[in-house]
């Protein structure tokens, strides 16, 4: 016989007591052994309205739901809870084998949904044929409520009838995705990876097979989904073979990273062994390293045919081991922002010059490193397009005097920028037949630089799913250009995917903070925009809200009420599940002060310190690439979200929008780390920002 997990069920697994917990892995190894043992009491309902659903007993409260097949060979577990609440959610529900779409399909047919049918609207779908909803999966029983959509809240209302990847798809088709395209994803899905006809791709999304040896750990306390369901558009991204390299987008909670590892594991299983060099799995945000290695790890990757690394770490190592750097240099970016601002103005102290400080240090970084700029022949041709103040060859020729000085003092006090390090790594890599990697996987790319994704091509030679690069535009929260055609980097075209379904947030937390960001146009590393159409979260949870207080107290008792009640009454929610997160350091440190005085227990996430299973402490900064069940932006008002500088009224439009952008992304990031729930807080005037 054998036995499908559907994923749904892992939902239902962890609302259950921990003893009920037990209870449910020793019925299913007891079914596993024989399903028509006595024991397991499988019944048939008759209030069941598909015959083939059916009961079985865990204890004396709690039942699971299983679909037996015709033939009694193959079952599928489905659900678990207490008696009632499961023959509620089995009653209306329907599972039934879709040939369209080659996957197995799981929906409500309930009165209400029935009657719904008799409503006749000129919606959205008035242009589509019941041949064309059928080939994108709709049963045909729903077609008459499906034709009756008026609009997306509209959708929203049979949302819960619907079999879930038809809700995405009908949602697409609102968003303006065309019919042609949804087909087509729908068609790739239907490609067979198993031994069995119905391991579609498509199918594989939601069922998963169980066997002796996988139960336990499948059902392990720190088990994880995204370890064996992935979406057919992440399948098709991490398994497919591609012509060089590959560029993988989408906005926050779609699952870059979890393509990112699975590729890591698809590349290591067909293309790296022991013989080869490494593959290189590289991110820019350092904290990131350890978790990545433990989710390699827990996916079967060999620690001996990947390689886990920070990517400036890397690159400062590299340099090292080269000789292009001595072992003492001094990297000025690993130092604060005011000690290399205090460099250029000891230079400017003794040099005349109507440019200041920060003109300077922004300059030489953004232009001089950026482009790999050696002489001052260079400086004069390069382009400038987006610096804000325009220049003429006599400022170009003043300029390049003091670069030199600045170049001449770096060097007697044995400093170099960390971009300067990184170029003289490309350079050599560049001549270096013998390359370090033999595939590379970069996550978290919006925060490169184009230095970065110079190095990153360099490091490996061009072939077949060379490079696999993943990032989400919104998130680029850094000053930091990126193009990459001109870093070498070819992913126009099929070598370009976008994900689009939000795995980590409700829906309600994905509508505010895309209002951050709406109506802006974010570019897609290639000088095109990225869009945001189709971005859908098939989870749903309460509104996020925003309150603002009096006092400062005030606001930090009400954030401590919440964390108290939220440990003691909700199920499953423990101190470490909750983030509480400020735009700056100061204001982190007002909150750690208070959560320290009321006793309860906290991690600094900034600083790595304190009690790792207390509350999490973050400024928005370091919040990138986590997540927590619940989240509170605190001190969030008119003055922190944006936080501009004091000169900001003196800039430039381009200079100003170009900052509000980035703070914007900034916001959207910070909102995006929630997973269940997002409360943000203040004092003063609310923040225009948050459209709650």
């Amino acid at each position: 016989m054998r036995l499908y997990l559907y994923e749904k069920f892992m939902d239902a697994f962890i609302l259950l007591p921990k003893g009920i917990q037990k209870k449910t892995m020793e019925f299913m190894d007891k079914f596993k052994q024989n399903p028509k043992s006595m024991a397991i009491h499988l019944e048939k309902i008759k209030d069941f309205r598909d015959e083939n659903l059916r009961s079985a007993r865990i204890d004396q409260a709690y039942r699971a739901i299983i679909h037996v097949s015709k033939s009694d060979e193959v079952y599928h577990l489905l659900w678990a809870a207490k008696h009632d609440d499961c023959y509620t959610w089995a009653k209306n529900k329907v599972f039934e084998w879709n040939s369209n779409t080659q996957s197995y399909q799981i929906f409500d047919v309930a009165e209400e949904i029935i009657n719904k049918a008799d409503v006749e609207a000129m919606g959205p779908f008035r242009e589509y044929t019941d041949q064309q909803f059928e080939q994108i999966g709709v049963p045909a029983v729903l077609l008459p409520s499906v034709r009756a959509v008026a609009d997306s809240e509209n959708l929203k209302l049979i949302e819960k009838y619907l079999p879930q990847e038809v809700y995405e798809r009908l949602f697409f088709l609102i968003e303006g995705i065309s019919m042609d395209e949804i087909v087509a994803d729908v068609e790739d899905g239907k490609v067979v990876i198993e031994d069995g006809q119905t391991d579609t791709v498509n199918n594989k999304r939601y069922f998963f097979e169980i066997t002796d040896k996988n139960l336990e750990t499948i059902f392990s306390s720190d088990f994880q989904k995204w370890r064996i369901f992935l979406h057919p558009s992440q399948l098709k991204v991490v398994n497919s073979s591609n012509k060089g390299s590959v560029k993988v987008t989408g906005l926050a909670g779609t699952g870059k990273t979890v393509c990112a590892l699975h590729r890591a594991k698809f590349i290591t299983d067909n293309f790296v062994t022991s013989n080869n060099k490494p593959l290189l799995f590289t991110t820019f945000t350092r904290s990131l390293v350890s978790t990545l290695k433990e989710s390699l790890t827990e996916l079967g990757v060999s620690e001996t045919l990947v390689e886990v690394k920070h990517i400036h770490g890397l690159a400062i190592d590299l340099a090292k081991k080269h000789k292009l750097i001595t072992e003492k240099v001094k990297i000025l970016d690993f130092f604060d922002h005011d000690y290399k601002i205090k460099i250029w103005e000891d230079i400017l102290d003794s040099t005349i010059s109507h440019f200041d400080a920060d003109f300077f240090s922004s300059e030489y970084t953004d232009i001089v490193v950026q482009n790999n700029i050696i002489t001052e022949e260079e400086y004069l041709k390069v382009s400038r397009v987006g610096r804000s103040q325009k220049l003429g060859r006599k400022d170009r020729i003043e300029i390049w005097k003091i670069f030199e000085t600045y170049n001449q003092k770096k060097k007697a006090e044995n400093y170099v920028e960390l971009g300067e390090a990184l170029n003289l790594l490309n350079e050599y890599f560049i001549k270096e037949k013998n390359k370090p990697y033999s595939f590379i996987i970069a996550d978290e790319i919006q925060d490169f630089s184009n230095v970065e994704l110079r190095l990153i091509r360099s490091m490996t030679d061009e072939h077949d799913n060379d490079l696999f690069l993943v990032g989400d535009p919104y998130q680029k929260i850094y000053a930091r250009k990126i193009n990459f055609s001109r870093s070498g980097i070819n992913v126009r075209g099929n070598r370009s995917k976008q994900l689009k379904i939000n795995y980590r947030t409700t829906d309600e937390i994905r509508q505010l903070a895309i209002t951050t960001v709406q109506g802006i146009d974010y570019d897609n590393f290639d000088g095109d925009n990225e869009s945001s159409k189709g971005y859908i979260s098939l989870t749903h949870g309460e509104i996020p809200a925003y309150s603002m207080f009096d006092k400062e107290s005030e606001e930090f008792e009400f954030i401590s009420s919440r964390i108290e009640d939220f440990v003691s009454k909700a199920p499953g929610i423990s101190f470490n599940n909750v983030c509480i997160a400020c735009r700056t350091k100061s204001a982190l440190s007002d909150i750690k002060k208070f959560i320290h005085n009321a006793k309860i227990p906290y991690y600094d996430v900034t600083t790595s310190t304190g009690n790792a299973t207390g509350v999490h402490l973050s400024t928005f900064h370091n919040l990138k690439g986590l997540e927590y069940k619940i989240v509170f932006l605190s001190g969030v008002n008119s003055k922190s979200v944006p936080l501009r500088p004091g000169n900001y009224d003196q800039w430039d439009r381009a200079q100003q929008f170009g900052f509000d952008i980035l703070e914007k992304s900034l916001l959207y990031v910070a909102m995006t780390r929630a997973i269940q729930q997002l409360y943000i807080t203040g004092t003063g005037k609310r923040s225009e920002w948050v459209r709650v």
